[in-house]
Parts: structure tokens; sequence; C-alpha cells
């Protein structure tokens, strides 16, 4: 159709059952019976498996063999990556339940400064999401007030925290153990990748 191809696109055509001719219901629901608005469904409620509902256009064979392929990569991910981008699929963004992705931008005196921002609105700008971009150096700071430590540790944060929600007053953390903590962003006009007004 003319469109673009993004990662994420590929990603879900990857996973998709669909094509081996199953379905796997109630992926997403919605949260609000007003807003209508869809969330994936990461366990929240029961989903149903169904086989044989169609046509196939992939064996399932071939399917599996491509999830076994999938989760290799992530392993991967998790033993190399993972202490540079500890925040990988980690941040949900409270205006329309989408990940964070990392972005960097350079000062004029050559440093190199990292932000994290909710994956449409850096795709697509403000009519994708109206999220709010965080600096990576706040998310590591908060982390560790959150968890009582004195040092960021990629590792540990990835085995203890199981997501995090941004809001635009804070962070709402959600841990492995079921604790659940939030944090006020008291610094709110920490650096956040975008130029100060020099007139301030």
């Amino acid at each position: 159709r003319g469109g673009r191809w993004q990662k994420t696109t590929i990603s879900q055509v990857l996973q998709n059952i669909t094509y081996t001719g199953n379905l796997l219901l109630q992926k997403t629901f919605s949260q609000d019976p007003i807003t209508k608005k869809l969330r994936w469904n990461n366990g929240e409620l029961p989903q149903y498996y169904s086989e044989d509902t169609h046509e196939a256009i992939i064996d399932m064979e071939t399917f599996q063999a491509v999830q076994d392929r999938l989760e290799h990569m992530r392993e991967v991910l998790n033993s190399e990556c993972y202490e540079l981008r500890p925040f990988s699929r980690k941040l949900e963004c409270s205006e329309c339940g989408g990940h964070y992705a990392r972005g960097r931008t350079k000062k004029d005196n050559g440093n190199v400064f990292y932000y994290w921002k909710c994956w449409k609105r850096k795709q697509y700008g403000g009519k994708g999401c109206k999220g709010r971009q965080i600096s990576e150096i706040k998310l590591m700071a908060y982390s560790c007030d959150v968890l009582g430590w004195d040092a960021f540790d990629g590792y540990k944060f990835r085995e203890i925290v199981e997501k995090i929600i941004v809001r635009e007053d804070g962070l709402e953390f959600f841990l492995y153990d079921g604790t659940r903590k939030e944090i006020a962003d008291v610094k709110r006009n920490h650096y956040s990748g975008k130029k100060k007004d020099k007139s301030q």
C-alpha cells in the first residue's frame, strides 16, 4: 500500500500465530469502556487458543522454528546488550500504553546524552503520542532511589523490576515480587534532551 515497514510491524508478523491457521483470542483488551482504547494482554485476562479455524499460509514447524530463533536472539541480547540498555522493554507510556525507545542527542560541547521516549512519539511526533520524554540519567537515579542502591546495576535492575510506567508527574515501578512503588519527578526541569532557553 506504499506505507513504511517498521521493525515492530515485522516482529508482529513473525510472531503472529494466525498465519498457521490457528487463533489466539483476546490478545488485546479494552481497559476503559468509555475510551475503548485497546491494550496488549500481558496476563491481565485469560487467552483462548483455537485450532484449525482457517486456511494456513505457513506450517506450524516453520512458525515454531522462527519462535525458537527469536528466543535465542533475546537470550543473546540479554547477555550482551542489557548492561548498555537496561530499560529496553521496561518503560511503558501512561498515555498510549506503548513501550519507550532509546534516543541520543549531542550538545554543542560534544557531550552525548541519552533519553527515552515513547516509540509512537519518536516515530510520528506529537500526533503519535503525547507521552513525555525522560533522560537516562534521571531513570537511573530514580531507580536507585526506589531500590535503595548507591549505584545503578543494569543486570540486577532487569531481574528485579518488571516495568516502569512513565507519567507526566513521575514514575510508577512494578517489581517482580509484587511490590508497586511511585516516585514523584521532583527534578522535572532536569535535562531531558531539549535545549534550555538561554533567557531563563
